[in-house]
Formats: structure tokens, C-alpha cells, sequence
């Protein structure tokens, strides 16, 4: 279902946007808001028809969270709003109506924002090929212990074997075979513990950190 997506202002309070959607025209809406409490109208900035605009709304509003100030209501300029609008809509928008916000600024504003997350995710990919090459480095210095089934097998059948002679006449043996297989496992447990955190104290592992940290540090976009 088609409908809106509007930005509205109010010269009463300065700083503020409201971010909506409405199935008529976002003037009768704008008129709607208005009445004796408010000594100025409500003035329809942007607006643009669209496909499902309640999803929009409230992508919109995601976006623009750190500035909501309740409920549509947003505590940042009209040119910030707009390229939050146009972020999420993307090339679903049918129709694009600047009414009094500036479009140029707009358009400026939202090229920086573009610039601004491209740098960005070239930034989070190089931080990730980082991490990526010291942790193949760590895995072959220090390789990943998962649960030691060997260890846990071989605990387990000693601790059957040498606790077959204090068995209490009439003892089921499986529960026998089970108080052992949880001793075997709790040992593999604690020296896969005790193996890793010796691991962690190394100094060679100590040196892989600091390199790694020190290059993250360093990391730039040319």
C-alpha cells in the first residue's frame, strides 16, 4: 500500500523535526497537528510516496534513534532527517517532494554521510584482515583445544578400573560407569583449562597480542 513519508517542522520549537507517515496528503496532515496550542503552523519540510510507508517510518526512526527526543520527534536539523529518510528508502521511493527543506544542503549532507560510511566499512574490513591474519598465526602456534574426548575415554577407564576393587557388594555397575565417565570428563575439562591459560600467559602469545593491538592502532584509509 502506497503512501508517505513526511518531515514536519514547527518554528515554535527550534531543533526539532517530526519523522511520520501518513496514507493522505502530509499537508492535511501537518494541518491536523495544528490548533490553539501552537502559536505557529506546522510546516511540511520533505516528503516522499512510497511503497509500505510505516516500514520506512520505523527504519527511519531507527536510524535517527540517538536523537529522538519522544516518541516522532527528533532533536536534529531537517538535512539530518531527510538523508535518514533517503538511507533506508533507498530506490524505493516513487516520488521526492522538497517543500521548504533546502536540497542542496540535503544532497551535500547526504554525499558526506555516503563518503562517511564507505570509509567506514573499507576501515572495518581492514581491522577485520587483521584480525584474520593473527588469529590463523595463533591457531597454528596455539591451537583451539575442544573437549578432549581421548583424555575424557582414557580418565574415565582408569577410574573404572581402579575403583572396581572398593566396589560396594551389590553396586550397579553402570552407575559405576557413569560417576567415572564424570570424573574423565571433568579432568579433560580442567586440563583443557589449565592448557589454555598457560597458553594466554605465554610470552610469545603476549607478543602476538601487542602486535596485533599495535597494528589495529596504526590501521588508516588512504
Amino acid at each position: 500500500m502506497k503512501g508517505w513519508v513526511y518531515i514536519i517542522s514547527n518554528r515554535s520549537m527550534p531543533g526539532l523535526i517530526k519523522v511520520g507517515c501518513t496514507g493522505q496528503d502530509p499537508e492535511l496532515r501537518a494541518e491536523g497537528l495544528g490548533g490553539t496550542h501552537s502559536p505557529h503552523p506546522y510546516k511540511v519540510e520533505y516528503e516522499i510516496l512510497i511503497e509500505q510507508p510505516e516500514k520506512i517510518e520505523g527504519l527511519a526512526h531507527r536510524a535517527l534513534s540517538e536523537y529522538r527526543e519522544g516518541k516522532e520527534w527528533f532533536r536534529c536539523t531537517v538535512e539530518k532527517g531527510i538523508a535518514a529518510v533517503k538511507q533506508v528508502a533507498g530506490d524505493l521511493i516513487i516520488n521526492e517532494t522538497f517543500k521548504h527543506a533546502d536540497r542542496k544542503k540535503s544532497e551535500e549532507l547526504q554525499t558526506q554521510e555516503d563518503e562517511n560510511r564507505k570509509r567506514e566499512r573499507i576501515l572495518r574490513q581492514k581491522e577485520k584482515e587483521i584480525n584474520d591474519k593473527y588469529e590463523k598465526s595463533m591457531e597454528l602456534k596455539f591451537p583451539k583445544r575442544a573437549f578432549d574426548w581421548f583424555w575424557w575415554f582414557c580418565i574415565s577407564t582408569i577410574l573404572m578400573f581402579c575403583s572396581l576393587p572398593f566396589m560396594p557388594v551389590g553396586w550397579n555397575i553402570l552407575k559405576q560407569m557413569f560417576i567415572c565417565s564424570i570424573g574423565g570428563a571433568l579432568f579433560a575439562y580442567f586440563l583443557k583449562s589449565y592448557l589454555e591459560h598457560r597458553d594466554k600467559r605465554s610470552k610469545e602469545y603476549n607478543l602476538l597480542i601487542t602486535a596485533r593491538d599495535e597494528e589495529l592502532k596504526n590501521v588508516t584509509i588512504d
